[in-house]
């Protein structure tokens, strides 16, 4: 703790001499502009979109120094972060179910899907694959929105917006923290100013490695293992953009320490691991731009792999190895008449995807093992078109005072059908300074390959009769600005959840005395939920302030659902008159949640972080400092059905320092 004072006292002074004016921009902005409530090329107001918005931008980014994509969403009302440490796991509306690898909220980067087709796992952890600090804004929306997105928007969409460069620039970085924890990122880019003439251009490349040794672990019931709670990232990102056409492309590799002898492997051995790898291409192309019609194009191509290798005694080497990729091209049509919008888009894709699982013969390979048993399980390869269509309407009454708003998606798998999902709402602004809005969205999620296809010898059975959940989701929501510098709001939900896909136990030959295999299923009883959130924001003289509050209601227990919520945050420079420094503090409370085992809860906690960020000190050198977690609390989250334990200890108090250079 000494060091986490001393850091931060050492920069305050520096933040106090340096005098470069930088305004903050307010983080929840309540005229912040969003692209994700819709296909459409319209920018729309926060405060007018047709659905529950909250915009993190920039400055918010950099202020905290956030890490990860789900360290962001943290910050978001109605959203927490959960996990194993292997993975995090957002948390929207009260649902976070241990081992869900993220399936049900939609990833996007510049609106482009980053949710995988094998097992339509997302990357918000380390394994994001851009450095934060690059980003123009994150746009979340709270809510079954499949409308417009498809499957995987079932409790959310996160949309993560690069920014543009308008200069020619670059910059390297270097951060260091606790738990041998050291990230290296540098980028460089150019581009056109706003008001240059000719056609507007931008550019800009990025990468970014970094390792971590992780921390000693305890599990009760198994010891303490050290060592295990490594892992080693990098990646790359490229984007292009001159008027009408737009190219970007990104990979990136996170392989990370397996721990708390998951799948009943040796504890506490250091060689067994995860790996996940992402690569992503598209081009998009605006071919019409009128006042009245818009039509654009895209074509790309994506890749992941997933390889894990589990060690047991006395030597076998266990291998699961999942891949998938895909490629697909979507067109999208804009009609404008008078107060009336009209987008539709068609979008079509071609999976292929190979999984399987055997013994290997070493390490560093992933061929089987010839003298080993063989695999009464063959190499599964499979694959399927996926077509979308999603139709939205827009329409704007009594000069923009009351829209009203509709749209379907339906959505043809080759292997589980046709799924449908409805939205519509209206927004009415009834008096000065207010929004009061009213919102359905039907969510669905269609299995993921892995889910109803991956079997093999000892631990999973596969279920081709798995078919997709629903939700039907129902809110209101009222907004209302008091004086010039306070805002508050209100909202309520329920959501009916319907046929949920749960990991679940059957005995593959009941005559058989072994252990029962997992297998998803989907839930026999339906499950609803109910919750209200109340917000206040304050903003004046570059300081912004935020606190709002979230409760929930389940018609049954939920495994890994707290019973509320609840942020505060503070962004405030360090001097008045200057933008150049400034102070961040976040406290995230989380109620109590339903354990694994019957009957048992885990306890609330509170967690508070502080930053401090000056943009500079020296010429182009700029320095931040912060420390998460700041009172070390102590706290689990339920363990997936993997683990031979029911919960995980989260990290605890953690220290970081990083420098920039950039001109």
């Amino acid at each position: 703790m000494r060091h986490v004072v001393l850091a931060l006292a050492l920069l305050a002074p520096l933040a106090v001499l340096a005098q470069e004016e930088e305004e903050l921009e307010l983080f929840f902005a309540t005229e912040m502009k969003v692209t994700s409530v819709s296909k459409g090329t319209s920018v729309i107001d926060v405060r007018d979109a047709p659905a529950q918005v909250t915009v993190i931008t920039a400055e918010e980014i950099r202020a905290f120094g956030y890490r990860t994509l789900a360290e962001i969403v943290r910050s978001v009302p109605e959203c927490f972060e959960g996990g194993d440490r292997m993975y995090s796991l957002l948390g929207v509306r009260g649902f976070a179910r241990a081992g869900d690898f993220n399936t049900r909220v939609l990833v996007l980067l510049d609106g482009h899907p980053l949710n995988e087709h094998w097992n339509s796992t997302s990357p918000v952890s380390t394994d994001f694959p851009l450095d934060l600090a690059q980003l123009e804004r994150v746009e979340v929306i709270t809510g079954p929105v499949s409308a417009i997105y498809g499957s995987n928007a079932f409790f959310g969409v996160v949309n993560v917006v690069t920014r543009k460069p308008t200069k020619t620039e670059a910059g390297v970085s270097y951060r260091a923290g606790s738990a041998g924890d050291n990230r290296v990122a540098a980028f460089a880019g150019a581009g056109s100013a706003p008001d240059a003439p000719g056609e507007p251009w931008h550019i800009i490349v990025q990468g970014i490695g970094s390792a971590t040794d992780g921390d000693d672990l305890t599990h009760p019931g198994l010891g303490t293992e050290r060592g295990t709670d490594w892992q080693r990232n990098g990646g790359a990102y490229l984007r292009a953009e001159r008027g009408r056409f737009t190219f970007f492309a990104t990979s990136f590799t996170r392989r990370r320490g397996s721990i708390a002898s998951a799948y009943n492997a040796n504890f506490g051995d250091e060689r067994s691991f995860v790996q996940d790898t992402y690569a992503i291409g598209e081009i998009r192309a605006e071919v019409v731009r009128s006042a009245s019609f818009n039509l654009r194009v895209r074509g790309y191509g994506d890749f992941y792999d997933f390889r894990d290798e589990y060690r047991y005694d006395p030597d076998p080497v266990f291998h699961d190895f999942g891949r998938a990729v895909w490629t697909g091209g979507e067109v999208v049509g804009e009609w404008r008449a008078g107060p009336s919008e009209l987008v539709v888009s068609i979008e079509d894709s071609y999976n292929v995807i190979r999984q399987d699982s055997f013994e290997k013969k070493e390490t560093g390979t992933i061929e089987p093992d010839p003298d080993a048993p063989p695999n009464s399980v063959p190499e599964d390869e499979r694959s399927f078109n996926l077509a979308r269509l999603t139709a939205q309407e827009t329409v704007r009454l009594l000069e923009g005072k009351l829209t009203l708003f509709g749209g379907v998606y339906v959505e043809n798998h080759e292997f589980y059908g046709t799924g449908v999902a409805p939205r519509a709402g209206v927004v009415a602004k009834p008096w000065n300074g207010s929004t009061v809005k009213a919102l359905y969205g039907r969510g669905f999620r269609s299995p993921s390959v892995f889910e109803a296809f991956f079997e093999d010898d000892d631990s999973q059975v596969a279920n081709d009769e798995l078919h997709a959940e629903t939700a039907d989701g129902f809110e209101a929501a009222v907004r209302q600005k008091v004086g010039r510098f306070v805002e508050v709001s209100a909202n309520a939900f329920h959501a009916q959840y319907r046929d949920l896909i749960v990991v679940g136990e059957i005995d593959v030959d009941p005559g058989v005395p072994v252990d029962p295999r997992s297998q998803y299923q989907n839930a026999d009883d339906d499950i609803s939920s109910s919750g209200g959130t109340v917000a206040l924001q304050v903003r004046r003289n570059r300081t912004t302030l935020r606190l709002d509050g979230t409760g929930f209601t389940f018609s049954e227990k939920v495994r890994g659902s707290p019973e509320w919520v609840a942020h505060a945050v503070l962004v405030a420079p360090l001097v008045v008159s200057s933008g150049n420094a400034h102070l961040a503090a976040r406290v995230t409370g989380v109620g109590a949640r339903v354990g694994n085992e019957p009957g048992t809860r885990l306890s609330p906690y509170a967690v508070a972080d502080v930053a401090v960020r000056i943009n500079r000190i020296y010429r182009s050198l700029g320095l931040s400092a912060g420390v998460t977690n700041i009172a070390d609390s102590q706290y689990d989250e339920a363990a997936g059905d993997e683990y031979p334990v029911t919960r995980l200890r989260q990290p605890g108090r953690r220290l970081f320092l990083e420098a920039r250079w950039e001109w």
